[in-house]
């Protein structure tokens, strides 16, 4: 018995043998890909906190600036105005205890902690 292999059967084979190959290539290269995806993951998930806080950030300054100019408004209209100094007092002090009061209000249940932390660290150093 004589076995002969002719130029099609022997094309057949290469293209099952490349075919093999290339499936191969491909299940490494998507587990190598899969990592990947699971990191960039991550990092969209940090970028839409980042985006959030941003937002809220920028929403909460909007409220600031108005109160601001506000305020700014006031003092200038009573340093103008023919009011007494009492009035003029007490619109900067209520315009400070406003700009306080909205400082406070921006500051993130983090950032109170840390204020805690350092006073309380400068309370035991005055001990």
């Amino acid at each position: 018995m004589q076995m002969t292999i002719d130029l099609k059967e022997l094309l057949l084979i290469l293209l099952i043998i490349a075919a093999v190959v290339l499936v191969i290539y491909l299940i490494v290269m998507v587990a190598k890909l899969i990592p990947a995806l699971k990191n960039l993951n991550l990092v969209l998930d940090d970028v839409k906190r980042i985006t959030t806080v941003a937002a809220n950030k920028a929403e909460s300054l909007d409220g600031v600036i108005d109160e601001t100019s506000d305020m700014v408004l006031g003092v200038v209209d009573a340093v103008r105005g023919n009011t007494n100094m009492i009035d003029k007092f007490s619109s900067i002090g209520t315009g400070l205890a406003s700009a306080k009061n909205i400082a406070d209000r921006l500051r993130t249940d983090d950032e109170k902690d840390y204020a805690a932390r350092a006073r309380a660290r400068r309370a035991k150093k005055r001990k």
